[in-house]
């Protein structure tokens, strides 16, 4: 399915001014940082990405999880007694671990001559070729980063 990229971007800034209004209005400060990301995000699209937008099933996918996986992380969050920026600040580390981790993961696996070629090929994403496998190395990675960052804030530095 091919979207214009300004209903692209015109969907992803609305999420991310939607996001800051909610946070202002309910004094909230956990998705603030996240919403600002997404509103510079969608004026940005349009220096990077051509006049049509491939939608994907695999990007969907990834959409999917990640947004089910925010909210049972939450829920068990809140179920143990935590707060809720725990799962705020552990799905920006997952997101990125996910999105590094496979897009790497499918350079260095399928596409290495292409990225030696152009290297400024490698961060764009939208142009395809993202590795399940790269995603789980790099979700480990992000999870120990997070445990680590975690432990650190404990009293007596997690000790």
């Amino acid at each position: 399915m091919r979207i214009p990229r300004a209903g692209v971007a015109a969907t992803i800034a609305a999420i991310g001014v939607l996001m800051v209004l909610y946070c202002l209005a309910k004094k909230e400060r956990e998705q603030l940082l996240t919403g600002a990301f997404f509103a510079a995000a969608g004026l940005r699209i349009f220096q990077f990405m051509g006049p049509m937008v491939e939608l994907r099933y695999y990007s969907l996918l990834f959409v999917v999880v990640f947004l089910g996986g925010h909210a049972l992380l939450n829920w068990q969050i809140k179920r143990g007694g935590g707060g809720p920026e725990v799962a705020g600040d552990f799905i920006v580390y997952g997101v990125l671990g996910v999105l590094i981790g496979a897009r790497l993961g499918h350079v260095l696996f399928y596409d290495l001559d292409h990225a030696l070629e152009d290297p400024i090929w490698v961060f764009k994403i939208w142009t395809g070729g993202l590795a399940s496998h790269g995603a789980v190395v790099g979700l480990i990675i992000a999870m120990e980063l997070v445990a680590v960052e975690f432990a650190l804030a404990l009293p007596g530095g997690g000790r």
